[in-house]
């Protein structure tokens, strides 16, 4: 008898070490597994993205075209003056109580910048006869001539893999000098725009050409939501855009997100009559991002007391049958 109490409580002692051991494993079990499941769910979101976006894919709408256009005339930009620009920035970071300044070197290096400058607007507004800025708001359903819907895979160097959307649309018209502009000869800035909406994207040569597709773009954004969103990851509209586009024409511009979040030039087409030229707005950045570590721990802690509750179930029965034994025999 004494033999077979013996024989009771080593089991049982056993039961409750394995209790015990199992317990502390399932304590390191749930974060492991939840963190697995994670990084499994985080590739399938990126799958889900990338799905949308292979082969350097982009969605290309219009966005909106009214051709009432309201547009009123400024005055044709001058040529930049880098002079002062590059003393001034030169005398802040090399002349500080310390070194010295070339100015032979100053003076040489700025006549070469504005000897460029010169020949960029020359380009841009050397034959320029008459310049419109036109009245564009090319992220609302309205505005002058039209505007164009681009949605696009960010960059791969960014640190949030998503997508972003941006527009193209006219901002500035001209006519050229060789126009005779005031005996009714030039063309109407309404067929102008139109003609350049139709070059964009019904001209094989655009880069937009084959990416151009009526209505693809509406609705896109909630849908590659929808997809790529799971449990434990999401994707959401940046609060801070996570890429930007620099002006390259601005001297001010060092690339800096806060510097500037003004439109950029997105270059122009013309003939013999005049000129369209071209807007780009800042991008609208989407970004996959990770649930809170709140929710994550929340999840860890529920798997740890559904695993303890069902391994004290099953072994609590065997125990409280052995335990019933000894007591019974003492």
């Amino acid at each position: 008898m004494a033999k077979n109490e013996n024989q009771l409580k080593l089991i049982s002692g056993i039961i409750i070490f394995l209790y015990l051991l199992l317990a502390s494993g399932i304590y390191y079990f749930a974060e492991s597994y939840i963190k697995e499941k994670s990084a499994k769910l985080y590739r399938h979101s990126y799958e889900r993205l990338h799905a949308y976006f292979k082969s350097d894919r982009k969605y290309v709408d219009i966005a909106y075209s009214n051709y009432r256009v309201s547009y009123k005339r400024i005055p044709i930009p001058k040529p930049k003056k880098l002079i002062a620009w590059e003393a001034k920035h030169s005398a802040n970071y090399l002349a500080k109580g310390k070194g010295s300044l070339d100015f032979d070197a100053m003076e040489e290096s700025s006549k070469e910048l504005n000897a460029i400058e010169q020949k960029k607007w020359q380009q841009e507004y050397g034959d320029v006869g008459l310049l419109y800025e036109l009245d564009v708001v090319p992220e609302e359903n309205y505005g002058s001539g039209w505007s164009i819907r681009i949605i696009t895979k960010k960059p791969e160097q960014s640190a949030q893999p998503g997508f972003m959307i941006y527009y193209l649309y006219p901002k500035m018209f001209a006519y050229k000098k060789t126009v005779n502009l005031w005996y009714g000869e030039r063309p109407s800035i309404e067929d102008a725009l139109q003609e350049a909406l139709d070059l964009e994207l019904k001209n094989d040569k655009s880069e937009l050409f084959e990416f151009y597709s009526k209505g693809s773009t509406r609705g896109l954004a909630e849908a590659i939501c929808s997809d790529v969103n799971n449990d434990y990851w999401y994707i959401t509209k940046d609060s801070v855009r996570t890429t930007w586009w620099n002006d390259p024409n601005d001297i001010n511009y060092f690339g800096s997100l806060f510097a500037n979040e003004k439109p950029v030039p997105a270059g122009s087409m013309f003939n013999g009559y005049y000129k369209v030229y071209f807007e780009q707005s800042q991008p609208t950045t989407y970004s996959i991002k990770q649930v809170s570590q709140e929710i994550i721990d929340n999840n860890i802690l529920s798997m740890r007391i559904v695993l303890w509750i069902v391994l004290t179930l099953i072994f609590a029965v065997p125990i409280a049958m052995m335990l019933t034994k000894i007591y019974k025999k003492s």
